[in-house]
């Protein structure tokens, strides 16, 4: 039987860092106005824009959602290493830590300035390709290691969050003339299109990566793992 304070404080920290993050960039998203009058939508504005400074009015709410939800997200991804209790879960849930910080860092680092972009974009670069490289080796340690305590089927979540990360790491450089830094920043101009292929694949992955967190946090909330 696992131990019911870890289940506990995956399960909160889960639906906490979840909840952290998703209400301050609603938060933002209804204050946003960008430059040119334009209201936020997923559809083609990046996710770094609520928080980019001078532009969008409650910035610095969003910010600091993603600073405390990686945070809290970062003890998420640790305790999943302590609570299967394998070599190989602890190695995962490492690169999951990681990953996390990048949320935070995103948030510590936001854009604004031309010189800041420097340091956003490293922290946005930890959180896709860690993502990618977390959620890949979750689905395969689910599906292959004899080891694993987690049910198989939960391979489905994390499977669809790495998927979204492969689309937008890969697919947007296939389909759309465009360099890494408008990939990461956003349209900008008065011409903004109405769909932004990489804004929409950046909210997938928002989308896919909680929804994620939230399955893991209550299969370990029911303790179907170890029963």
């Amino acid at each position: 039987m696992a131990n019911n304070s870890l289940s506990r404080s995956i399960y909160m920290s889960g639906w906490i860092g979840s909840i952290v993050v998703a209400t301050t960039s609603l938060i933002a998203a209804v204050a946003y106005e960008g430059e040119f009058g334009d209201s936020y939508s997923f559809l083609n504005h990046n996710i770094s824009e609520l928080g980019e400074t001078g532009v969008s009015e409650l910035a610095w709410v969003f910010n600091v959602g993603l600073i405390i939800g990686g945070l809290i997200f970062a003890f998420f991804m640790m305790s999943l290493g302590r609570y299967a209790r394998t070599k190989a879960m602890t190695v995962i849930s490492t690169i999951g830590v990681i990953t996390a910080l990048g949320i935070s860092a995103v948030g510590l680092f936001p854009i604004g300035p031309p010189e800041a972009l420097g340091n956003h974009t490293l922290a946005a670069l930890t959180f896709f390709l860690g993502g990618f490289v977390f959620t890949t080796a979750f689905t395969i340690y689910v599906l292959r290691s004899s080891a694993s305590p987690f049910p198989k089927w939960l391979a489905v979540a994390s499977g669809v969050a790495a998927l979204s990360f492969i689309l937008f790491l890969f697919m947007p450089s296939l389909v759309m003339d465009i360099d890494r830094d408008t990939m990461l920043e956003g349209p900008s101009g008065p011409d903004r299109p109405g769909f932004w292929l990489p804004s929409f694949l950046e909210w997938m992955i928002m989308f896919a990566t909680v929804a994620w967190i939230l399955v893991t946090a209550e299969v370990v909330r029911r303790d179907k793992l170890n029963p």
